[in-house]
Formats: C-alpha cells, structure tokens, sequence
C-alpha cells in the first residue's frame, strides 16, 4: 500500500495520534496531545515520539510541491520535555527549497514555549523529465 504522509494509508502518524493540517496554512502542519501510550520510563514524552511527531510535519510539507520526498538526515534538539496532558503543534519553515535536495526546520511547541527543534534534509525520489518538467 502506498501513498502520500498524512494520508489514509500513513498508518504510523494516525497510531501515535498525530493530527495533521493543511501546509501552506498560517498555522502548525501536525498536533498531538501527549497521552501515557506517550511516555517513557522518566515519565515524559518519548523522543522518538517527538521525532515521529517533527518528521511527519516535515514529510507532509516536503511532499506537498512535489510527492516522492523522503528524509535524508535530520538533528533534533529536544529543549524541554513534553508532558501528559501536553497539547502539542509543529510547525515547519522550508529553509531551501531545490530541485531534488530541499532543508527544512521544525519547531515543536506547546502553546508559546518551545520544546524540540529538529533541522530535516529531505531528496527527491522523482527524477525530472528529460524537458526539464515534472
């Protein structure tokens, strides 16, 4: 099965609760309210959660221009941790948009306080036409 990240057939997001928005929108790509499924044994958001979490909101917008983008490197800075009960958005700035490699950066917040903020290299699957196109 495949498809695009946010899509019906992205079935990792929908497991760990990620809801995702509209990109392109003034507003976070992906929310999360952190329940105990979320946890680790410190009692506080597992990062590759929060990983999950900045990496789909990165997919959904690299994907958005232009389907067949995958994540190619990403660092993550985890600033403070996410709590239970934590309601979180992630919002994604495209630093360099190229033609087959683009960089992004995402923030992970809750409410005004930032939490995470990973830096995301993603390629392009999809060669160009021999026209130069698609």
């Amino acid at each position: 099965m495949s498809g695009r990240p946010g899509s019906a057939t992205d079935r990792h997001g929908r497991r760990l609760g990620l809801r995702h928005r509209e990109p392109g929108a003034d507003g976070p790509v992906v929310e999360l309210s952190v329940t105990d499924d979320h946890l680790n044994g410190a009692g506080i958001a597992h990062g590759g959660v929060l990983f999950s979490a900045l990496d789909e909101a990165v997919a959904i917008v690299a994907n958005a221009p232009r389907p067949g983008s995958v994540l190619v490197t990403a660092t993550i800075h985890c600033l403070r941790p996410a709590l239970p009960g934590d309601d979180l958005s992630v919002w994604v700035e495209t630093v360099k948009a190229g033609r087959t490699v683009s960089v992004y950066e995402a923030r992970l917040t809750r409410a005004d306080d930032l939490l995470a903020v990973m830096t995301a290299q993603t390629a392009s699957t999809r060669t160009a036409a021999p026209d130069g196109g698609g």
